[in-house]
């Protein structure tokens, strides 16, 4: 939905139609409606009367898409485009009525729209898109820039920047919208998605403030995932209780984890991958804190290695990946990742990953 195939600047109702029918788009525009009608009754206040207007709510969300996908292009361009070939002659409203319009529909249809349509496509032909049967996805997250108005600065805050930022002018310390030492001037916003590998669709997305870490926000999609599934991820979103968190939807997961996460050897497998467990509990810590003294100290005694409850077994893949620099040489470095495909046999995907 965010990329037109289409020829030319324009986008063109019918291609948007084709994703969003006319149906629907109103469909979205008016529960949001009534949810602020019952949020207004909620709160004792007055519930605003509906009135005709030049662009009625279906076609505002019609109107929006059309930004979208046509950015540089002003608010009654973008209008004309979806007419197509109709456009000759047709009367646009101003600029003014357009970004009205806009500000009226707000952000809660476009939301429900996208809860609507978002899912995997067509099915893909990219050797990646299945692994083993098994549909491949990732998610991962980036941070987006936010107009700097008071109202987003304190929804979302500011980067924060390291030393060597010079401090502005006496009485520029924010008072006058601008930013204080050491903070960059946008708001920005954190947002995770779930993708499916082969066809780039969403299958999911949260949207956060920037303090919010990619884990935290990654922890609201864990719906979207399903059996059938194999979520792949980086190092930064391995917390156990994430891992057990989607773990309990059955989807598989294949997750590269930090070189500093112990992965005992409990039982070596043929093609040179392991089984090992992790444990976030108390208990298990103080275990790795007296195994860690008794190697420090030449200790005789056995290290301690027996199962403890809070025990998740998982299958560690160790692989080198050798990398070509542009002066021609060349560097070697060893990667672990992690998954819920624990026996080869019983799943191709196992075989494919710890090739």
């Amino acid at each position: 939905m965010l990329s037109c195939p289409l020829p030319g600047r324009r986008a063109g109702a019918g291609f948007l139609s084709w994703f969003v029918p006319p149906a629907l788009a109103g469909q979205v525009a008016r529960e949001a409606a009534a949810e602020r009608d019952a949020a207004l009754a909620a709160a004792g206040q007055k519930v605003p009367q509906r009135r005709a207007r030049l662009l009625p709510p279906w076609l505002a969300v019609y109107f929006t898409l059309a930004l979208c996908l046509l950015a540089r292009l002003p608010y009654q361009d973008a209008l004309r485009s979806l007419a197509g070939d109709g456009a000759t002659g047709l009367a646009v409203p101003a600029t003014t009525v357009l970004t009205a319009a806009r500000r009226r529909l707000g952000e809660r249809p476009l939301e429900l729209l996208f809860l609507r349509v978002a899912g995997q496509l067509m099915p893909s032909r990219d050797p990646w898109a299945r692994v083993g049967g098994l549909l491949v996805a990732a998610w991962d997250g980036t941070t987006l820039k936010a107009p700097a108005t008071p109202e987003s600065t304190a929804a979302l805050g500011r980067p924060r920047h390291g030393g060597g930022r010079k401090a502005p002018a006496a009485g520029k310390n924010g008072k006058d919208g601008k930013a204080p030492p050491g903070e960059g001037h946008y708001p920005q916003m954190r947002v995770v998605a779930l993708i499916a590998c082969g066809t780039r669709a969403l299958l999911g997305a949260a949207i956060g403030p920037l303090a919010d870490g990619e884990q935290k926000l990654a922890a609201t999609l864990t719906g979207c995932l399903q059996p059938g599934m194999l979520l792949l991820a980086g190092r930064g979103f391995w917390s156990l209780a994430l891992w057990q968190a989607c773990a309990a939807t059955r989807a598989h997961l294949l997750r590269r984890v930090k070189s500093d996460i112990r992965l005992p050897v409990r039982q070596p497998l043929p093609d040179g991958s392991w089984l090992s467990v992790v444990n976030g509990t108390r208990e298990a810590h103080l275990r790795n804190m007296r195994n860690a003294n008794r190697r420090s100290r030449g200790s005789r005694l056995p290290q301690e290695q027996g199962p403890l409850p809070g025990d998740v077994t998982v299958r560690v893949i160790e692989f080198l990946i050798t990398l070509a620099c542009e002066d021609g040489t060349t560097r070697t470095e060893r990667y672990r990742a992690v998954t819920t495909l624990c026996h080869g046999g019983v799943n191709p995907a196992c075989r494919h990953f710890s090739r």
